[in-house]
C-alpha cells in the first residue's frame, strides 16, 4: 500500500500517467454509478446496460447524490494522502507569459520587499518576498504561497494572479498589479490591502 501511494504520487503530475489515472477514475465512477442504479431500481446491469444505450434512463437527484459520494471518496484520501497538493507542487510556469519582449518570469526572480496597508488600523505591516520558478512565493525563507490563474497584458504592464496558501490549497487573495518600473510593482488585493512590491535583488 505505501509503495503504490508513493508511485501515484510520483507518477501523478506525468502527463501521461495524469491522463491514465483520470480515464481509470472516470471508469471507476462510471462502474460505481451503474452498480448502484441497477441496485436502487432493482434492474439487471445488462438490462440498464441496453436502456442506456437506448437512453431510457432518466438522471435523478440520487444518482446525482451517489456520484457525488464516489467522487469524495476518491478525493478524501487524495488529500489525505497529499496527492492532489504534490500535483500543485508541479505548476509550472505558464509559457505564454515569456516573450522576446518581456520575460515575466524572468522579471519576478529575485527578492522583493512588499509593504501592505489596510485602512483597518493594525493591519499595516512589511515582509521580505522571494519569488522562485515564476509562480512560488516565499517569505523569510519559507513556500508559503503559490501563484495561478496568471494573467498578465504586456502592453499595460497589468499583472493579476491568485495567491494559493501552499500549506493548505486554499486561497489566499487575488492581486491585481501594476508595474511602474524594473524594481516596483503596485497594486491591490481582494482583502482591501495596498500592496507595493520592491525589488531589492536579483
Amino acid at each position: 500500500m505505501i509503495k503504490l501511494r508513493k508511485w501515484v504520487k510520483h507518477n501523478w503530475a506525468d502527463p501521461v500517467w495524469s491522463k491514465v489515472f483520470a480515464g481509470v477514475i472516470l471508469a471507476i465512477l462510471g462502474a460505481l454509478v451503474t452498480i448502484f442504479v441497477s441496485l436502487y431500481k432493482k434492474i439487471p446491469i445488462d438490462v440498464l446496460y441496453h436502456k442506456a444505450l437506448n437512453n431510457y434512463i432518466q438522471i435523478n437527484y440520487l444518482s446525482l447524490f451517489i456520484g457525488f459520494l464516489v467522487l469524495l471518496s476518491l478525493l478524501i484520501p487524495a488529500v489525505y494522502f497529499k496527492i492532489i497538493r504534490f500535483q500543485l507542487k508541479k505548476i509550472k510556469f505558464p509559457s505564454r507569459l515569456k516573450s522576446d519582449k518581456f520575460n515575466l518570469e524572468l522579471f519576478l526572480n529575485g527578492e522583493w520587499f512588499l509593504k501592505y496597508t489596510h485602512p483597518q488600523p493594525g493591519l499595516t505591516g512589511s515582509e521580505p518576498v522571494v519569488f522562485m520558478n515564476g509562480n512560488h512565493y516565499y517569505i523569510n525563507q519559507q513556500l508559503i504561497y503559490i501563484l495561478t490563474d496568471i494573467e498578465f497584458t504586456e502592453t499595460r504592464k497589468e499583472l493579476k494572479w491568485l495567491k494559493i496558501r501552499y500549506s493548505t490549497n486554499q486561497k489566499h487573495s487575488k492581486e491585481t498589479l501594476q508595474i511602474i518600473n524594473e524594481t516596483t510593482i503596485t497594486g491591490t488585493d481582494d482583502l482591501g490591502f495596498t500592496l507595493n512590491y520592491t525589488k531589492t535583488s536579483k
